[in-house]
């Protein structure tokens, strides 16, 4: 029975004590109606009973809180595009999903007229068991247009890390050379030191390298091309 204050008639039937129950429970409901109906602000118990309100075409009890927060939130946008591109667009963004569409006449050469194609984006590879490969393509064929034909690929993209670096060798050569005793006049010379001759050759190698996140290695080094000034500056393809 219900507990609202004002009775039933005495010849009350199972469908209207029923519906005296009901209100009940929704007058015991300590939430503002107008976050009931907003898919930002109703709590997540209700989501399943908002997502029917809206019509969502496609619902799982198992995505996470966001997920259905999206799908009933593009819901009446995706209805009222239904048949285009758009729609489509709009179905997939709101599961979570990352594709590209094209157009028969966006293919080199041209495609069947009347025809696209849709290329799925995954980052994982268990995805071919993933019930969400099935709620794409429903969701896509609740979206597109009746009369289009449509084909649906998996692709599955993975990333990887490179490192690149460089290094720079300085190489500074200095040759010292004595040079010849002075000459001798009388038997005395005219001086008793010797001097020294200072050659310079300064010598640069830059040698790069690329390492790539599995430990493999790969190095460059160049060969060095000689200035007018004795400046030694590497460069080139040399392994």
């Amino acid at each position: 029975m219900h507990n609202l204050q004002v009775p039933l008639p005495a010849n009350q039937t199972p469908l209207e004590n029923a519906v005296a129950a009901l209100t009940d429970r929704i007058v015991d409901i300590d939430v503002p109606l107008r976050d009931l109906i907003n898919p930002r602000k109703c709590p997540v118990e209700f989501l399943p009973l908002l997502a029917w309100a809206y019509s969502v075409d496609v619902w799982d009890p198992n995505w996470p809180e966001e997920t259905k927060r999206r799908v009933i939130e593009a819901a009446p946008e995706v209805h009222r595009l239904k048949g285009t591109r758009k729609a489509v667009v709009m179905a997939l963004e709101a599961l979570g999903v990352e594709a590209n569409i094209v157009e028969w006449w966006e293919e080199t050469p041209p495609a069947l007229r009347g025809t696209f194609k849709i290329n799925v984006l995954h980052t994982s590879a268990g995805y071919a068991d993933h019930p969400l490969r099935d709620q794409i393509v429903d969701s896509v064929f609740r979206s597109k247009p009746v009369s289009r034909s449509v084909a649906i690929s998996h692709w599955l993209r993975q990333s990887n890390t490179a490192y690149v670096g460089a290094a720079m060798r300085h190489r500074h050569k200095i040759r010292i050379l004595a040079e010849q005793p002075l000459p001798v006049f009388d038997g005395a010379p005219l001086g008793m030191g010797t001097g020294i001759r200072i050659r310079s050759k300064v010598q640069t190698t830059v040698v790069a390298a690329a390492g790539l996140s599995d430990g493999a290695l790969m190095t460059q080094q160049g060969q060095a091309l000689r200035t007018h000034n004795g400046v030694h500056i590497v460069t080139g393809n040399d392994a």
